[in-house]
């Protein structure tokens, strides 16, 4: 899960095996008709799910007796469908574009005077962030950031920079993921989209870093902060496999397992639980989670927690 220092489904265009069916659909937007790149597939109460293509269109694997679950169906600036899975009619699902209905904000002219540069790496110990599902279904991992003082009036989120880790024993590749800017929501945990624009990233084989501009969005910081966000796509081009070592006991030893992974491996650092400003939380089928809710005490972070970090440029 990670290391230190270092659907619109089509109900009957499935092929059966014994109990599974392999499901293939597409997601596409409800006014142009174009296929929606890289939404999410999700049951609600299962732990399992996917991501669509560049094109929209997704499989999955289904067991029978899943059949009466609810999914969900999403992307960036889409309003969501939760559809059950024996009620879907077709191959495809519409999503009707989102609203905006983001508050009301003062405007101010940037004038990209005052700069202020946040990187919480200083002094820490890294680590690698990867899929926190276990390979089950799309996952992301959340940050908060508060406003940073020294802005008496207007204050910009200008940049981004993202950090990758390194995987050992295993060659790096192109990965795709998803990048969002959320607001705080009224139990403090990641709330909406504050930009209704979809980034998809690319991280190319030997990058170990990439920036985002965003002097182009005049993105305000709101009062109460934000979160940054980045969620893992799965997707063909993502997927790897790793292979990992677990002592079952004395006497059978230690045995080594396959396990699917999805890149990129994010680069993070450890916090512990009493750090209250560094609020980090992970997403699950039942929605945002505190990052310290995993038990991390037998692991070789000892009961310190991982911790999505990014190197953030502010302005005014």
């Amino acid at each position: 899960m990670f290391k230190r220092a270092a659907f619109v489904l089509v109900l009957f265009s499935a092929i059966v095996h014994a109990q599974h069916f392999n499901f293939e659909g597409s997601v596409r937007d409800a006014e142009t008709k174009k296929g929606i790149p890289f939404a999410t597939v999700l049951f609600q109460n299962i732990k399992k799910g996917t991501s669509a293509d560049k094109k929209g269109v997704f499989k999955l694997a289904v067991d029978e007796n899943l059949k009466k679950e609810l999914v969900s169906i999403s992307c960036v600036g889409y309003e969501s469908k939760f559809i059950r899975f024996d009620e879907l009619k077709d191959a495809i699902v519409f999503l009707n574009p989102k609203i905006d209905e983001l508050a009301a904000v003062k405007l101010y002219e940037m004038r990209l005077e005052h700069k202020k540069r946040i990187n919480p790496f200083r002094g820490r110990q890294v680590v690698g962030l990867g899929n926190f599902s276990g390979g089950a279904y799309p996952s992301a991992l959340a940050r908060y950031y508060e406003r940073p003082d020294g802005f008496d009036k207007a204050c910009f989120l200008s940049e981004i920079k993202i950090d990758f880790y390194k995987r050992l024993g295993i060659p790096d590749s192109d990965a795709k993921f998803r990048l969002r800017i959320l607001d705080v929501a009224a139990d403090k945990k990641p709330g909406k989209d504050l930009l209704s624009s979809d980034f998809i990233l690319t991280k190319e084989e030997r990058d170990r870093q990439i920036s985002l501009d965003l002097k182009h969005y005049k993105l305000q910081v709101p009062a109460d902060g934000f979160f940054i966000v980045v969620e893992h796509l799965f997707i063909e081009s993502n997927r790897f496999t790793e292979t990992i070592s677990v002592k079952v006991n004395d006497s059978v030893g230690i045995k080594q397992y396959q396990v699917e992974r999805y890149a990129p491996i994010f680069k993070g650092i450890e916090i512990r639980e009493s750090e209250e400003k560094s609020r980090c939380y992970y997403s699950g089928i039942s929605g945002w989670k505190p990052i310290n809710l995993l038990d991390t005490k037998s692991s070789v972070l000892q009961g310190r927690f991982p911790a999505p970090a990014f190197k953030l440029l502010f302005t005014d």
